[in-house]
C-alpha cells in the first residue's frame, strides 16, 4: 500500500517530523471488502486487534474486576517512521495541531510489524514517568492551552513540563509485540529511527459517552 502511494505525505509537524500514516477502516461491509482486496493481512490484523478489548472485558468480568465501558472505533492507524523521524513525548488524549484539543481516547493498543528490527535501528517506544509540578506553575511556550482551559498543548512544551525525561523505559518494536496503555495517563514518545524503517498499527478505544 505504501508503494501504491496510499500513505500520507511526510509529516512537517515539529512533534513527529518525517512520519507517514494511513487510516485503515473496516466499519462497513464495503470497507472490509475493499481492504480484503487491497491488503487481506491488514484486515485480519485489524479484526484481531478489535477483538482484543472484548476478550479483556470478559477476562476482567471473570476475575471480578470492574472494567470501564469503552467504545470501539473500527479503524487502525498504520504509521511508519524512517531515518531521522521521531515523536516527542506526549499523551494520546490530545488531538493533532497546535491547539491540542482533547479527544475521547481511553486505551491505546499498538502492534509492531518489524520482522528485521535489530538493536541500533532506533524507533523504540519510550514510556516516561509523569512529573508532578506545582499547581501554580505555568508551562512555557504557547498560552493557547491556558486560554482554552486545557491542560497542555500537543507540542514540544508538553514533554518538558509534564513528564520526567530522566525516568523512562524503552520498548523495542519487535514483530508481533503488542503494547497497551491508558491513553490519557501515559506519556510516551518514539525514539529516532536510524537505518531501518519502523512500522506499527494502533487501535484506540474511546470513552463510552452514552
Amino acid at each position: 500500500m505504501a508503494a501504491q502511494g496510499a500513505l500520507s505525505e511526510f509529516s512537517q509537524s515539529t512533534c513527529n517530523p518525517g512520519s507517514q500514516h494511513l487510516w485503515v477502516r473496516f466499519a462497513s461491509l464495503g470497507e472490509r471488502l475493499d481492504l480484503q482486496r487491497r491488503s487481506p493481512a491488514l484486515l485480519e490484523l485489524g479484526e484481531a486487534l478489535a477483538a482484543l478489548p472484548g476478550a479483556l472485558q470478559n477476562a476482567a468480568k471473570d476475575a471480578g474486576i470492574q472494567a470501564p465501558k469503552m467504545r470501539l472505533f473500527p479503524a487502525i492507524m498504520a504509521a511508519t517512521y524512517g531515518p531521522g523521524s521521531h515523536y516527542v513525548p506526549h499523551q494520546d488524549k490530545y488531538s493533532g495541531g497546535s491547539a491540542g484539543f482533547e479527544n475521547t481516547r481511553m486505551l491505546t493498543i499498538i502492534c509492531y510489524l518489524n520482522p528485521d528490527w535489530q538493536p541500533g535501528d532506533g524507533g523504540e517506544l519510550r514510556v516516561l514517568a509523569t512529573r508532578n509540578e506545582p499547581a501554580d506553575q505555568s508551562a512555557p511556550g504557547s498560552r493557547l492551552p491556558q486560554l482554552l482551559k486545557i491542560a497542555a498543548d500537543h507540542s514540544e512544551s508538553t514533554s518538558s513540563t509534564a513528564c520526567d525525561e530522566d525516568a523512562y523505559v524503552d520498548i523495542q518494536p519487535l514483530l508481533g509485540r503488542i503494547v497497551m496503555f491508558q491513553s490519557r495517563e501515559v506519556w510516551h514518545g518514539i525514539q529516532a529511527s536510524n537505518a531501518a524503517r519502523r512500522w506499527a498499527v494502533t487501535l484506540w478505544l474511546l470513552a463510552d459517552v452514552d
